[in-house]
């Protein structure tokens, strides 16, 4: 990307206001929206946690039953598997990755759980229900997406599903201490509940209070205690302050300072081939994950089974790598002696300079 493609950033959401701090540029990156063609795919608990949002959606809006759960199960993942295949990550298949199977059994037990309680409480509970609930200020600078809002005579829930580990555990040289719910997830919830009051036309003005729970794997509740209304507004500042920050940022194109590249904030990063902060960090970053090829020539080809599959050598400007199992299909065009390519997601073997392709790996020629 170019900078007469970045544009200034619109908004902030609760989500995006801890990825600010982490690596501004990828949110940046993300609100511009570069085309699938030159991005990597998500690891395989991304699009599970994708399609897990999904359907407890629908099972709070009650279009899930015991006859069609799985049937809507499939139909979320062939969405995203299609969506794979039209950009080009024709090799990641959800349905085999680690994880998949236990996904799709917590969703069933989480339906059941929901079906038991529903007859339980039927009638006995007074309260207005909305699910993927969007939230906006007047003024439009802050916006976000509540997966559940429970409104009662008295006060609002807000409900936030996280598919991932929802706590921090802290401890002394190695002895338990105490677990807590992580920083990221106490902002995001914090700024949600200071989201609803500035929400035009729904909790704008609203005397109720407003209680903040997050919904874990296992599905259990974790109410966030003890947080007032004067912390939630502070942080919200502060978020709007980060905004204009980075804003100012872009206007001057100054876009390094985005940036803070280094191997937790950039293993997952899909933007990485479009990311000049990124690779020039790599470049003297070769032996950390993720393993990645930059700026090499392929020095030779070789074809294994048939031609359906390649080993190519590739060099730089002191190295010669082996890459190993390459399927044919993964590759958008026809590699040649003399290419030069940006390779990613690789897989370190047990040989020196040998890697092998993961259902991640995705070529680029430069």
């Amino acid at each position: 990307m170019t900078s007469d493609t970045i544009s200034t950033l619109k908004s902030i959401s609760p989500s995006t206001y801890f990825e600010l701090s982490k690596c501004a540029l990828k949110v940046v990156y993300n609100s511009n929206k570069p085309t699938d063609a030159i991005t990597l795919p998500s690891h395989v608990k991304s699009y599970l946690g994708t399609i897990t949002h999904k359907m407890l959606e629908s099972i709070q809006l009650g279009h899930i039953t015991n006859d069609n759960l799985m049937e809507k199960w499939y139909e979320n993942v062939k969405e995203i598997q299609q969506h794979l295949y039209e950009s080009g990550n024709t090799n990641l298949k959800i349905d085999s990755q680690q994880g998949y199977a236990d996904s799709f059994s917590k969703i069933k037990s989480y339906f059941t759980k929901i079906s038991s309680k529903s007859s339980m409480f039927r009638n006995r509970l007074n309260y207005d229900k909305f699910t993927e609930k969007l939230l906006v200020t007047d003024d439009g600078r802050m916006k976000g997406k509540v997966d559940l809002i429970k409104i009662f005579d008295s006060e609002v829930h807000i409900y936030d599903y996280k598919t991932g580990q929802i706590f921090d555990h802290y401890n002394n040289n190695g002895v338990f201490l105490a677990a807590e719910i992580k920083q990221e997830y106490k902002d995001q919830m914090m700024l949600y509940k200071a989201l609803y009051y500035r929400s035009k036309d729904f909790g704008k003005n609203s005397k109720k209070q407003v209680k903040l729970f997050l919904i874990d794997h296992q599905f259990n509740n974790h109410e966030l205690n003890d947080v007032t209304n004067e912390e939630c507004d502070e942080l919200y500042n502060n978020a709007i302050n980060k905004l204009d920050e980075v804003n100012r940022i872009i206007e001057d194109e100054e876009y390094e300072k985005l940036a803070k590249p280094e191997q937790n904030n950039c293993k997952y990063c899909v933007y990485r081939p479009v990311c000049g902060v990124y690779q020039s960090w790599k470049k003297n970053n070769m032996d950390s994950y993720p393993y990645d090829l930059l700026s090499v020539t392929i020095r030779s080809i070789f074809q294994k089974f048939g031609g359906k599959q390649l080993v190519i050598q590739v060099e730089d400007d002191s190295k010669i790598f082996a890459i190993r199992n390459i399927d044919k299909n993964l590759i958008d065009s026809e590699l040649t002696t003399g290419d030069k390519l940006n390779i990613y997601n690789l897989k370190p073997t047990k040989y020196p300079l040998k890697y092998d392709i993961t259902p991640y790996s995705k070529f680029f020629k430069i």
